[in-house]
């Protein structure tokens, strides 16, 4: 059994034993290596350094064909009908939600803004792949086998959408573009359009408060990380590298300041909302010593008014719009919450549990909230009291975001039409995101006008 050779799809229809998990990983490493080493040799496919060459032009004639046109449809139709069957293999953070709601509806939203066209507008098709592995990967997490000895998840989506793909009449180089952002999603910039689109749309997941309740939800449920964050001096100044991070609002504050570079329009804009709605949320659930450590960055230079030594690059300093805007946000929401005895293991129990069921949301599994349990157990009681508080605080940010998220895609849809693949797209994510056609949709435009009006 090789990387070729692999029926993906009846892998989730048989048992998942350990010789099939390491059968088609190796084949599948080797055959990621060499589809990267040949698509990197052939600099016409390196679109962002040369966007207009042969390559690119016949790629967008032909996406621009009706044949082009009606095969993205196929395409798009068949990729939402196969991801949807997969569900019951979804976890929290990496389910329906967040693959067909949240990641796409961003891509939506770059796509319009920037007027993407031609060939390009396949990124959507790689925004909608580059997280199937996941689903993959869940089904072998009954083995055990040590985190480190398993493989990257983008390899088992590069591996089951060039299955998917091989049954589409299409150019190849788009099939070799497509899967390439699909493989290279989870690291550096890639040097490819539909790379660095779909690395966009997928980033900005992990800031807002989806990458808050994301991190509660995948790295404590599944990945059975810490709640509770140990004290450590050396975190003032520093972060390890993210695969060794060990607690869920380390992971939060990696990802909040290690943004790498985005494309579009208007990337910092958008950026720096959700970068400032992750500032107030995790400021917000954590204790005094949490916070100390770290904010020491901002609390040293904006409170203190001096300046923080020693500081390693991946833990800069925050921008000060950023942090004066969180901590406005902050200092707004304390006056409005009512002091009360912080909850017990119980009560943020169901708290924590209602946080994570908003639509699309995976279901956790038996053994996920045992593992919740377990880490509230470990929590004093200005931790749990803190903790509730930044979960409320996420929740109500992220019913506001989903409320805009369901007015843009409500008007995206009258935009293109039902048939395009956007529109194919959007009513694909409002259906997961509970919308329904009785809900007044020039209601929904309007408070979309009315928020984006007073968005930064």
């Amino acid at each position: 059994m090789n990387g070729n050779d692999v029926d993906y799809m009846d892998i989730f229809n048989r048992g998942a034993t350990e010789k099939i998990y390491w059968a088609v990983s190796a084949g599948l490493c080797l055959d990621v290596e060499r589809f990267r080493f040949n698509f990197r040799s052939d600099a016409s496919y390196m679109d962002m350094a040369n966007p207009d060459n042969d390559k690119s032009r016949e790629m967008d004639d032909w996406a621009n064909s009706r044949v082009g046109k009606e095969t993205a449809c196929r395409v798009v139709k068949d990729t939402l009908c196969c991801i949807r069957s997969l569900a019951p293999y979804a976890t929290s953070g990496h389910d329906l939600r967040h693959i067909l709601f949240k990641d796409v509806t961003e891509a939506l939203r770059f796509a319009k803004e920037d007027r993407v066209s031609g060939y390009r507008k396949w990124f959507l098709v790689s925004a909608l792949w580059h997280d199937v592995g996941r689903l993959l990967e869940s089904h072998f997490d009954h083995l055990d086998i040590a985190k480190e000895k398993r493989i990257n998840h983008a390899i088992f989506s590069y591996g089951v959408c060039k299955e998917f793909l091989e049954n589409y009449n299409m150019p190849y180089a788009l099939k070799k573009h497509i899967l390439y952002a699909v493989v290279g999603h989870s690291g550096l910039n890639v040097e490819t359009f539909i790379g660095r689109a779909t690395q966009r749309a997928d980033r900005l997941q992990t800031v807002g408060p989806e990458g808050f309740l994301r991190a509660v939800g995948y790295d404590i449920a599944v990945a059975n990380m810490r709640l509770k964050t140990k004290a450590n001096e050396a975190f003032k100044t520093t972060l390890p590298p993210l695969q060794k991070i060990q607690d869920a609002f380390h992971i939060s504050e990696f990802f909040l300041r290690n943004m790498l570079e985005n494309i579009g329009r208007f990337p910092q804009d958008r950026e720096n909302h959700l970068k400032m709605i992750s500032c107030g949320i995790l400021y917000m659930a954590s204790d005094d010593a949490v916070r100390e450590q770290i904010f020491y960055p901002e609390l040293t230079v904006y409170e203190r008014g001096r300046a923080a030594s020693f500081l390693s690059p991946n833990k800069p300093v925050l921008k000060a719009s950023v942090w004066r805007n969180a901590i406005n946000e902050v200092r707004k929401r304390e006056q409005k919450e009512v002091q009360s005895v912080p909850p017990d293991d119980f009560e943020l129990e169901d708290l924590l549990f209602e946080a994570l069921s908003a639509p699309g949301n995976a279901p956790l599994r038996e053994r996920e909230q045992i593992n919740f349990r377990r880490q509230i157990e470990l929590l004093g009681s200005q931790s749990r009291a803190r903790l509730a508080q930044g979960v409320r605080l996420a929740c109500d940010w992220q019913k506001r975001m989903d409320e805009d998220d369901q007015a843009f895609l409500a008007e995206y849809l009258n935009e293109t039409g039902p048939d395009s693949i956007q529109g194919l797209i959007a009513q694909n994510a409002l259906d997961i995101s509970g919308w329904s056609s009785s809900n007044n949709r020039a209601q929904l435009n309007s408070e979309a006008s009315r928020r984006l009006s007073r968005a930064p």
